[in-house]
């Protein structure tokens, strides 16, 4: 039997890179900060440049991911000074997801300090900013949602390593991202019979300042580039985030932040791989990745967290994120809030080095995707719960 050729008719922009969403705690006890991130494409966030802790902060904890409040973190490291990646809205604290996670951090010293950290993880979903990026970039999810369908839809569930540097107010991270499963047929595959596991690479680099005095008000600029092995999930082989984040982490319990991002595609006027290899969407444009990695938005929320417990050299905390996202211009979704994430962390630190952490994380949609070109969207708009583990090492 020849297999299928698949012709895809889509309008509006789409959407969705992995931005690194992290959300920070306070003090994590006396000398530790938490932070949460539940995406695997969080980033690191340092300590802003000439911050300096106090006698009772001591040392501070970080790691990153989980979406931002969501998806797998980025590569990060919130010790020391600076992280990298667009996805921490505290400079000290752990991530959850695979961009997230929890790294322990070195003293804070009166003096700079180079952090180096190494991160792996668990994502059950590859979230952003509420959308299930693995479903959302192959065809299975879009297929099964016809009648008759006969591909397979396989979990979206990712393991990610990740490694990343702060100083003095910078960082900048690496990390590697991967289905489980190598059953995906990519969304601008041309047959049907294509099969691979999704996967990219996320290079991330920002700068965080403290606006205003005693962590009232620090503000981070970053920008993620990402580049991914299989172009023809997203129609581009790569794409870029840029974010700029505010966040309040005064209170150890209460720390709201904004998060305002812009994704744009890094191919030649926008049109990457796809150009040429599809035929005419209904709207009498061709198909390309362009649709499915520029847009814009914000995220909203506030997190919080401590150290609760400790046996030894053994910390256990508790952290939590919440917030709702804001989109315009992305594919299949209509302009406006679209989904509100809620996370939870237990993370356990050893010594002075290691952290891992443990997350549940759940994603409500605000609103259905009702589009006649996307008969899946069920599958990657409502992910429902998804749960990650990551451990980060600092040194």
């Amino acid at each position: 039997m020849q297999p299928h050729l698949k012709i895809h008719q889509t309008r509006g922009a789409a959407a969705l890179s992995i931005s690194l969403l992290a959300l920070a705690a306070g003090a994590y006890g006396q000398n530790m900060f938490v932070s949460l991130d539940t995406s695997a494409r969080s980033s690191t966030v340092a300590e802003p440049a000439g911050y300096r802790g106090s006698a009772s902060e001591g040392s501070s904890v970080s790691s990153h991911n989980g979406s931002g409040g969501e998806e797998p973190s980025a590569p990060s490291s919130h010790h020391g000074h600076a992280t990298s990646g667009g996805g921490s809205h505290e400079n000290n604290g752990a991530w959850v997801g695979s961009k997230g996670g929890m790294p322990a951090a070195p003293p804070v010293a009166e003096k700079p300090q180079l952090v180096l950290s190494a991160e792996g993880g668990y994502q059950s979903k590859y979230i952003w900013r509420g959308v299930d990026l693995v479903q959302f970039t192959s065809y299975n999810a879009y297929y099964n949602g016809t009648p008759g369908a006969k591909i397979s839809a396989p979990e979206g569930d990712v393991y990610f390593l990740g490694m990343s540097a702060t100083y003095n107010g910078w960082a900048f991270g690496v990390k590697y991202v991967e289905s489980l499963s190598h059953d995906f047929n990519p969304f601008f595959a041309p047959l049907l019979s294509t099969r691979d596991a999704y996967s990219e690479y996320i290079f991330s680099a920002n700068y965080t300042y403290a606006l205003l005095p005693d962590r009232w008000l620090n503000a981070t600029a970053g920008f993620d580039f990402y580049y991914y092995p299989n172009g023809e999930f997203w129609g581009v082989d790569h794409q870029g985030l840029a974010y700029l984040r505010f966040v309040t982490p005064h209170y150890q319990w209460a720390q709201p932040f904004l998060n305002l991002f812009y994704n744009v595609p890094t191919t030649s006027q926008g049109r990457g791989l796809a150009t040429g290899n599809f035929r005419q969407g209904l709207d009498g444009n061709y198909v390309t990745g362009a649709k499915l990695v520029e847009g814009c938005g914000f995220e909203l929320g506030a997190a919080g967290g401590a150290e609760v417990a400790r046996t030894g050299n053994v910390g256990y905390g508790v952290s939590y994120s919440l917030s709702t996202t804001y989109k315009n211009g992305y594919a299949y979704e209509p302009n406006g809030f679209s989904h509100i994430t809620a996370s939870l962390s237990a993370p356990v630190t050893i010594g002075q080095n290691l952290t891992i952490a443990p997350s549940v994380n759940y994603v409500y949609a605000l609103k259905s995707i009702n589009s006649p070109y996307a008969p899946g969207a069920s599958v990657w708009n409502y992910p429902g719960w998804w749960f990650g583990l990551k451990a980060t090492y600092s040194f």
